[in-house]
């Protein structure tokens, strides 16, 4: 059986006070989402948009089941 640290359950047994101190460093720090200059698309997103051309160059980047695009882009596309 193996056991996981989760901090929403509560604090960290005092055996392992350490994980206690690494989480609280952890919610510190700034969180920057890698993916937030991102919008989210799916196959039918970009028919609706007419961007399926831009599918196999560095505009769209696979993620999952989709594409991840520039959110200017996006826009710029979403407009038209």
């Amino acid at each position: 059986m193996q056991i996981y640290f989760i901090p929403s359950t509560g604090p960290a047994p005092k055996f392992c006070s350490f994980l206690e101190n690494i989480t609280e460093e952890l919610e510190e720090t700034k969180d920057y989402n890698v993916y937030e200059d991102f919008k989210f698309l799916s196959m039918n997103d970009l028919q609706q948009i007419s961007a399926t051309q831009f599918i196999g160059t560095k505009y769209l980047k696979s993620y999952l089941n989709g594409y991840l695009m520039d959110w200017k882009l996006y826009n710029k596309v979403n407009l038209f």
